[in-house]
Parts: C-alpha cells; sequence; structure tokens
C-alpha cells in the first residue's frame, strides 16, 4: 500500500470515516477514496446498486441550497463573490441606461451584483424551478425585486424580444445545455446592434483527445452534460455573425476560487461541527468539485470566457 494511502487509513475516525478536510486534500491532490457513510451505504443496498455513483436524487431543495451559500457566500451557488463578477463584466462598460441578461442565473448572485454596482436594469432566467424560485425569495429580501428579477427558463418572458437587450451574460452554464445553439441563436437575436455576449463555460480541451477524468466526473454530476470544444464555439460565432473578441483560459482561476470557498467553509465546519445529517449532502456536493477539479488538472476539461460583439449592421468586422 502506497505511504499516502496509509496515512489516510491512520486518519479514519470511528465509523472508517476520513475527515472532511482530509478527504478534500487527497481528492484535490489525485487520491482515490472509498470511503462511504453507513447511512449512504444502506440507501444504496435498498436501491439494489442501480445509482452506480449517478448523484440524479441530489435535487435544488432547502437543504443543498443552504449548504452551497455555506460554501460560496450568501446568495450563491458557485464561486465568484461580488468583487469577481464585476471584473468578469467589465468589458461590458454598463451605465444606468444599459440592459443585461444572466442565463443560467442559479441564486441570482450576478443579477444582484450588477443592479447593484451598475444601477443597469439586470434579469436573470434559471431553468431549475427551486432554485429560481430561491432566487426571486433573495432578491425579494434585497428589496430587488424589481430591478434584480429572477425567473424560470419557462417564464413567457423567455427568450427576451428581439432586439431589446444590450448585454447578455452567462456563468459557467452552457455545458448543461444540449442544443446550444438554438439556445445561442435566440440570444443573439435579443441582442440590439451594437449588443454584446459574455459567457464562461466548461470545455473539452480537444475534440478526439482522451477523456477518462471527464468520464469520471460526468457520472457524479447531477446534471446531463453536454461539453463543446473551443473551435466548437468559435465557429459558432462566425455562424452566427458575432464579432469574436475573446477566449480566455479560466481554468486555474476557477480551481482557485472552487479550492478557497471549500477551504474556507471546511474551516467553519471544524469550528462549529456539522450534523451527521448533512455530512451524506457534503460529501456528495464536495465530491462533484473535487471530480470536476481532477478533470481540469489533467488538462482533459478547460473553464474559457467568451467574449464577441452583435455589430451594427454593415459595419466592418476588426481583424483580431
Amino acid at each position: 500500500m502506497p505511504a499516502a494511502d496509509r496515512s489516510l487509513n491512520r486518519l479514519k475516525t470511528r465509523g472508517g470515516k476520513i475527515p472532511f478536510g482530509v478527504k478534500l486534500k487527497a481528492w484535490w491532490e489525485g487520491y482515490e477514496l472509498k470511503v462511504r457513510y453507513k447511512d449512504q451505504e444502506a440507501e444504496d443496498d435498498k436501491a439494489g446498486g442501480a445509482r452506480q455513483g449517478r448523484l440524479s436524487d441530489l435535487p435544488w431543495d432547502e437543504a443543498r441550497i443552504a449548504l452551497v451559500q455555506d460554501v460560496w457566500g450568501a446568495g450563491c451557488c458557485t464561486p465568484g463573490d461580488e468583487d469577481y463578477l464585476c471584473e468578469l463584466v467589465k468589458p461590458f462598460a454598463l451605465t444606468e441606461h444599459m440592459s443585461v441578461v444572466d442565463i443560467g442565473a442559479g441564486l441570482g448572485e450576478a443579477v444582484r451584483t450588477i443592479a447593484k454596482t451598475f444601477h443597469c436594469r439586470s434579469k436573470g432566467f434559471e431553468p431549475d424551478s427551486k432554485l429560481a424560485a430561491a432566487a426571486a425569495g433573495l432578491s425579494q429580501g434585497a428589496h430587488m425585486t424589481g430591478r434584480a428579477k429572477v425567473l424560470s427558463l419557462d417564464d413567457p418572458e423567455f427568450p427576451p424580444a428581439p432586439n431589446s437587450l444590450d448585454c447578455v451574460l452567462s456563468k459557467e452554464f452552457l455545458y448543461l445545455v444540449a442544443d446550444k445553439r438554438s439556445l445561442l441563436a435566440s440570444l443573439v437575436a435579443a441582442l440590439k446592434r451594437p449588443g454584446q455576449l459574455l459567457f464562461t463555460d466548461y470545455v473539452l480541451a480537444s475534440e478526439g483527445g482522451p477523456r477518462n477524468e471527464v468520464e469520471a466526473w460526468a457520472k457524479v454530476d447531477p446534471e446531463p452534460i453536454h461539453l463543446w470544444t473551443v473551435a466548437q464555439y468559435e465557429a459558432l460565432f462566425a455562424e452566427l455573425g458575432l464579432e469574436h473578441r475573446i477566449s480566455e483560459d479560466i481554468s486555474d482561476s476557477i480551481k482557485a476560487r472552487a479550492v478557497k470557498g471549500w477551504e474556507r467553509f471546511i474551516s467553519a465546519q471544524k469550528r462549529r461541527g456539522a450534523g451527521d445529517h448533512l455530512a451524506p449532502l457534503m460529501v456528495r456536493e464536495i465530491e462533484i468539485w473535487t471530480r470536476r477539479a481532477s478533470a481540469l488538472q489533467s488538462g482533459q476539461l478547460r473553464a474559457y470566457r467568451f467574449f464577441a460583439l452583435k455589430r451594427n449592421q454593415g459595419q466592418k468586422l476588426s481583424v483580431a
């Protein structure tokens, strides 16, 4: 047995559990830990092993929504505080006269930040109805319902009317969308001329390269994953008549913010103690991120920031 595995075994607590912080560190450094909670084992046995590791039973209920906010911050379900979000949308050069729509808005953190910081019209659309309802509640609690509205993608207001928006934003969401062409075409149609499209997303490093680490992540993510390459996105920009400005690899930044969030959360749990009833949920949530980080670390998965412009008709596109 490798020395690292022996060390981890010595750190197991009663019941065969490994301390949460050690499990995070070990997973992040590439170790494969096969430690399961007794109640999780009982559930799997009862289900006849049908899950096989997939977390399709991980809905956005109140417990999970509360957990992700403990990890990433109040009103957030992914890494990225207000400073990061303001830096992310800097290319928009937002003013109070502009309108922004966030697609895959989660708990509405970007929608509220944009409305509060830039005093512009900001709206979000979220496909999960429970997340959308929670986001709407957070905007209401912040007295921002009128200027930071978050709606379900099933709402009649989606897709936005043609030529009605100045900016479209999306943050690590499109990898969950099967028909990216239709969605992006409808969003580009909703942009005025000139208009701006900015999004971050997970992408495959190459079309034909190895994918074992990506597949390991896909097995534990609660949502089906539909990854494109950078080249596929750039080809679609050209197809939609957009002026492509930025394709930037932000993988290291994504991973660093994820590590920081989990380390802060783990330190807080050590101080106050976490209830045993939350342990399986925490392990499942962290497994999603550690598998994703493993795929990023391997180079098979990358995270990118894209920025493109919808120019005025007849305006010559720059060569860049």
